[in-house]
């Protein structure tokens, strides 16, 4: 296994509040999405960072020879621990991708995705594409009424406009039903929304969160594509 490019990066362009994290050992490439805190109250670390960090420890202990199911109900059982005594308003929940190379398997739980060979693999929830297009609308119209994109990064109020939405969709996690979707976040696990790839040795693996729209096969390809989205769309 030879790993050619590794970045994380804050939304905000401030480090203290990246949320994201990553995790590499001889056995396994993990990059864990910490989910963004809903939280009326700001704190540090936030609930995504907090669950990121726990879940990135854990994984120094995780035997490699156990499956996708095992290993996600494991690192669940470690945050349901740190949580609980956490104090957070919500549960610290994190997405993640993995690729453990004993195994030759890539697995995910949530929606991050990644690529083999130059295909991608997605696992998108249906309402986050609906909300996502709400707070498409919700800018655009402030760009059209004054406000510059340099204070919609520092104010984003298209995520304050659905913020009732996103809390409400929370009640759906880890449900095993219609509107049901994987995050690990201390509760449960479904075994139906693990997703496995097997692999082979020689693949040319991409490892990524959901926050690019695109994989390419170089981190310049794929934020050279990121930044002309986000010139078309803030």
């Amino acid at each position: 296994m030879k790993i050619l490019e590794v970045f994380t990066a804050s939304k905000t362009g401030n480090e203290k509040f990246n949320e994201d994290a990553f995790f590499y050992n001889d056995d396994f490439v993990v990059v864990i999405d910490g989910v963004t805190a809903k939280s009326s109250v700001n704190t540090y670390p936030s609930e995504g960072r907090f669950a990121a960090e726990v879940i990135k420890k854990a994984f120094k202990y995780v035997d490699a020879r156990y499956s996708p199911y095992k290993i996600i109900s494991l690192l669940n059982l470690e945050l349901e621990s740190a949580s609980y005594i956490s104090g957070y308003e919500f549960n610290p929940a994190v997405n993640l991708v993995v690729y453990n190379n004993k195994r030759k398997e890539i697995f995910t739980y949530g929606d991050c995705l990644f690529s083999v060979n130059g295909e991608t693999f997605r696992y998108e929830k249906q309402i986050d594409k609906t909300l996502s297009e709400k707070r498409s609308q919700i800018l655009k119209k402030a760009i059209e009424d004054g406000m510059s994109v340099e204070e919609l990064r520092e104010n984003d109020i298209s995520r304050k406009e659905i913020m009732d939405e996103l809390i409400s969709e929370l009640k759906f996690a880890n449900r095993n039903t219609k509107k049901g979707y994987p995050m690990l976040n201390g509760t449960s696990v479904i075994k139906k929304f693990i997703h496995t790839q097997k692999v082979k040795e020689g693949d040319h693996i991409i490892l990524a969160s959901d926050g690019y729209p695109q994989l390419f096969e170089t981190l310049k390809e794929t934020e050279d594509y990121l930044f002309k989205c986000l010139e078309r769309d803030p």
